[in-house]
């Protein structure tokens, strides 16, 4: 039984090959965000008194997003509520923001699919501070509960961030 160098360079070359490219096919599948808590925060703004002002509710490291539901507190004998815009990113995200009770907001948003990224604003909520506002620096708008679905309908673990 003759066997040729040749012939077993290039099998055993294939089957290196054909590993190498399993390998990298699960490296691709694995996402950037799967071993990491995404985190949801409102960065602290400065406020004037009398003045409107706009403070966005951003996630990072998040992967296929696809539902959010959070519950914002803020003091409203200082803080007015106006409106909401959702951000760039979640463009396709349907929303509703439930203001009937003053000094909370329920913020629902869902899309058809997922969004991933880094420093994602999400949606900006638009506030007055009341002229009659003694320091409305320490009535800041907070995160108090959060809970994210990905577009496979499973919970993603999240951290909000700035919570008392």
């Amino acid at each position: 039984m003759k066997v040729s160098i040749s012939l077993i360079f290039s099998q055993a070359s294939s089957a290196l090959l054909t590993a190498l490219m399993v390998f990298i096919s699960a490296l691709a599948s694995k996402s950037a965000y799967a071993d990491t808590t995404a985190m949801i925060g409102i960065p602290s703004l400065p406020i004037v008194c009398g003045q409107p002002f706009q403070t966005p509710v951003v996630i990072d490291r998040v992967e296929n997003l696809a539902g959010i539901k959070l519950v914002i507190k803020y003091d409203a004998t200082f803080l007015a509520y106006e409106t909401a815009e959702k951000g760039t990113a979640a463009a396709s995200f349907m929303y509703v923001v439930n203001d009937k009770k003053p000094g909370e907001l329920i913020i629902v948003m869902a899309g058809p699919k997922g969004i991933s990224g880094k420093d994602v604003t999400l949606i900006t909520l638009r506030f007055a501070a009341k002229a009659e506002a003694p320091n409305p620096a320490d009535s800041p708008v907070r995160i108090m509960e959060a809970e994210l679905m990905n577009d496979q309908l499973t919970f993603i673990a999240v951290e909000i961030q700035g919570t008392p």
